[in-house]
């Protein structure tokens, strides 16, 4: 289920676009967002609130103008939106009914952007507000999603397994290799068990855009984002590759993600390491005192969240042995 806060401006070259958006868009979502900055292009000049839907996709929109010297006009129009999917005509109705009791806190929000000082000194949209405005885009996600207990009001029935893994990796690839694995050799009952519950799952890959940018707006642990994503998940699989890992920024990310998580709820958490052992020579020592490193931490979040169940699982790259242990632990703990 998708659920963003989004930012617009219309461009006067270059026409409606998104600025910003939280959780950050990746190339393969932007087609749900696409008609979002088009509203623009049917505003008149007064400042609004309304709600559109497009398919699956609804959205609370506020348009909005603010003064800004030195673009045609003096004057930028911009929209903030609230954009939600739903999955089920039942859901629909629940968004739609929900957006419609928001509008009171969208214009609450944005009356507080235009009485900014530091929005009103220079434009909205100027490099030097950029920090601090994405951050407030987070306080909205936390508002709408978090603190309103959204999920709780959608009546939504958790059934899925977040699956999250650092920057530049797939981790849904490494699960569905394992499975193609078992398929093409289920040797024993286990395995045979392990094959036809993970076929079952229903997967949330994620990953935080904002953690890969120059801006250090992520929210880190107190990120509205990795917590709504806790809030409708049974379990998190936390998958990595040992020859592709950072053991030293990718640490800070896990336990990043892992506090986070455990602010929410008691969730069983496997961490599951791949490990490729062709690997150079020269890799070999620091990929072994990188493992060293990741294990200290683990040890420490697990003692720190000692009330959550916490699995950590190495399998080699071409063995689905240590797979089907770490899967059968999770399942153990969700029966």
């Amino acid at each position: 289920m998708i659920r963003s806060v989004i930012l617009s401006q219309f461009d006067v070259v270059e026409g409606p676009k998104i600025m910003h958006a939280v959780p950050n868009i990746t190339p393969g979502d932007i087609r749900y967002f696409e008609f979002v900055p088009r509203l623009l292009d049917i505003m008149d000049k007064q400042d609004r609130c309304f709600m559109n839907s497009n398919g699956d996709i609804f959205s609370l929109n506020y348009y909005f103008e603010m003064k800004c010297s030195g673009v045609r006009g003096n004057k930028i129009l911009a929209m903030i939106s609230v954009v939600i999917q739903a999955i089920t005509p039942k859901e629909r109705e629940k968004i739609s009914s929900f957006l419609s009791t928001q509008e009171p806190n969208l214009e609450s929000i944005v009356a507080s952007i235009k009485e900014d000082p530091d929005y009103n000194e220079k434009c909205l949209f100027h490099p030097s507000n950029e920090v601090k405005l994405v951050k407030q885009l987070h306080g909205v996600h936390r508002q709408f999603f978090v603190e309103s207990n959204f999920m709780k009001q959608l009546d939504h029935e958790r059934g899925m397994i977040c699956v999250m893994g650092p920057k530049l990796f797939n981790p849904r690839e490494e699960i569905e290799r394992y499975q193609a694995m078992l398929m093409n050799d289920g040797r024993s009952l286990k395995s045979k068990l392990v094959l036809k519950a993970v076929s079952e799952f229903e997967y949330i890959h994620f990953y935080c855009l904002d953690r890969d940018n120059q801006l250090e707006t992520c929210e880190r642990v107190d990120c509205p984002v990795c917590r709504t994503f806790a809030l409708e998940s049974d379990a998190t699989i936390y998958v990595f590759n040992n020859s592709r890992f950072d053991f030293n920024t990718d640490i800070d990310d896990f336990m990043d993600f892992i506090r986070n998580i455990g602010r929410v709820s008691a969730l069983p958490i496997l961490v599951l390491e791949v490990q490729e052992h062709h690997v150079d020579s020269s890799q070999a020592s620091s990929i072994k005192e990188g493992e060293m490193k990741f294990r200290e931490a683990f040890e420490s979040i697990q003692a720190e969240l000692k009330n959550h169940p916490m699995q950590f699982v190495q399998s080699d790259y071409g063995d689905e042995s240590g797979f089907v242990e770490g899967i059968a632990w999770l399942l153990k703990q969700l029966i």
